[in-house]
């Protein structure tokens, strides 16, 4: 019918406010109205439901992460091994050496190994990671994960006290891969177990890929 919107799943050819959506629209008013509402409205009342039930990052990491476990896989390349650098990895590391190692097209696992030593602790932990990585376009993608880390955490003053680490983790980031074997990303790495608060992280990392 004429001036009804198609709700089939037919591509965009052209770019457009909807991909995915095939618009039959008689006029270019019809078109701004829809596009404002996919890219204003929508993401507004979002945000307000946020605010309004006060829903933590916590919250947000662990809503993601169960809907990624009913959701379909999007086309996605996963490299065959990713070796670099995680920096910012929270008050107990602070950077960490960190290895990808790609399972298959949209998954695989990571191995980061932290150390620290400063005048009040000395400490290191390894931690494992296992993770489902989605296409958003081009070499822009974003991953969501579960594993945990182990270590050791000794003080440095005159107590001479010493602790076990035991952490489950998850992991939620968005990462980029450019035309030269380099993977930058940003991850949200919450950690519960016997490091305490300053083992969860949000951290930046960059990676040779081959």
């Amino acid at each position: 019918m004429r001036g009804l919107i198609s709700l089939s799943i037919v591509p965009v050819e052209q770019g457009g406010c909807l991909t995915g959506l095939s618009p039959i629209l008689k006029t270019k008013k019809q078109i701004i109205i829809l596009c404002v509402f996919s890219k204003v409205i929508l993401p507004s009342i979002f945000l307000s439901v946020i605010i309004k039930f006060r829903i933590s990052m916590k919250k947000l990491f662990f809503i993601a992460l169960l809907f990624t476990a009913v959701s379909s896989s999007l086309f996605s390349q996963v490299k065959a091994h990713a070796v670099g650098i995680r920096l910012g990895g929270g008050d107990a590391m602070g950077a960490e050496l960190s290895y990808q190692h790609g399972l298959s097209s949209d998954k695989r696992i990571e191995a980061d190994l932290g150390f620290v030593s400063n005048t009040v602790y000395s400490r290191f932990r390894i931690t494992g990671l296992y993770q489902w990585v989605w296409n958003i376009q081009g070499g822009l993608n974003w991953y969501a994960g579960a594993g945990a880390g182990i270590g050791h955490s000794s003080a440095l003053d005159n107590s001479g006290s010493s602790k076990f680490l035991l952490d489950i983790n998850g992991d939620l980031g968005i990462e980029y891969h450019f035309d030269v074997p380099l993977q930058l990303s940003l991850d949200l790495r919450p950690a519960f177990g016997t490091s305490g608060a300053d083992a969860t992280s949000l951290a930046f990392s960059a990676r040779y890929t081959f």
